[in-house]
């Protein structure tokens, strides 16, 4: 990764989440702390943050060059959420995967007590309380895409060979009966496919924009997922299917 990528990464972070720590950067960059500590130095200089022991917060007058983005269908991803952590035991360990609505759901993990938490959903690293979660962190490449970061490649799958969870939290950008579970992009699905296989529940978040539509990659077929948790109400062939398939529906009517 190019110094310029490294910066807007590191800025983008320090705009959505005011500070951030050495150990985060050097292990979602995938770099040195000399290297992460010079890209700090830079910043710095430009008076973009103020560094501190152990990492760096974001100055008040800072320069806004990048844009904070908003997170699209808010509302309804905030309720996803509000039912997917329903489904989390105090004492559970399991993965939560890129995207939005994951991210919106690491926010509620509070609620709960003992968990372990396996993620590469960088961006959704600072909204998860280390006091009361054991974080695993997968490392690897990381991708910027729709304004969600995200790590994948050999490395994140060598963490993941000995790794098992109880449940994998993920999304999609469509779902068809026919096609299944689609993304636009090829970035997550190394890490998507290794979950699946070491996981005893996938449990997936979908807002109801991305029904009887069809992305690029296929993910997997709505028959491999356990459980599917969005807001609102679904057509009768989708709730016929999942009865069918034992596939556990969770809807805004059950809150």
């Amino acid at each position: 990764m190019f110094a310029g990528q490294r910066i807007n990464i590191i800025k983008k972070i320090l705009l959505e989440q005011k500070q951030v720590d050495i150990n985060t950067l050097t292990s979602l960059l995938n770099v040195s702390d000399v290297t992460v500590r010079k890209d700090l130095d830079s910043l710095e200089t430009d008076g973009f943050l103020r560094k501190v022991h152990g990492g760096a917060i974001l100055l008040e007058d800072a320069p806004l060059d990048i844009p904070k983005s908003d997170i699209p269908d808010l509302q309804e991803k905030e309720m996803i959420a509000d039912l997917a952590i329903t489904l989390i035991d105090d004492g559970d360990n399991f993965y939560l995967g890129p995207g939005s609505t994951c991210l919106i759901l690491a926010k509620k993990l509070n609620q709960k007590k003992n968990l372990t938490v396996i993620t590469n959903n960088a961006s959704a690293l600072s909204y998860i309380d280390c006091s009361s979660v054991n974080l695993l962190f997968i490392g690897g490449n990381v991708v910027d895409y729709n304004n969600m970061m995200f790590t994948h490649g050999e490395k994140a799958l060598a963490y993941l060979e000995d790794i098992f969870v109880n449940k994998a939290f993920i999304g999609a950008d469509c779902v068809d009966l026919e096609a299944g579970l689609t993304i636009n992009h090829s970035y997550s699905l190394d890490v998507y496919k290794k979950i699946l296989d070491k996981s005893r529940q996938t449990i997936l978040l979908a807002d109801k924009s991305k029904f009887d539509k069809i992305a690029l990659q296929l993910l997997c077929p709505i028959s491999a997922i356990s459980a599917l948790v969005t807001e609102g109400d679904l057509p009768e062939k989708y709730k016929r299917y999942l009865y069918q398939n034992d596939i556990k529906l969770l809807t805004s009517f059950d809150l």
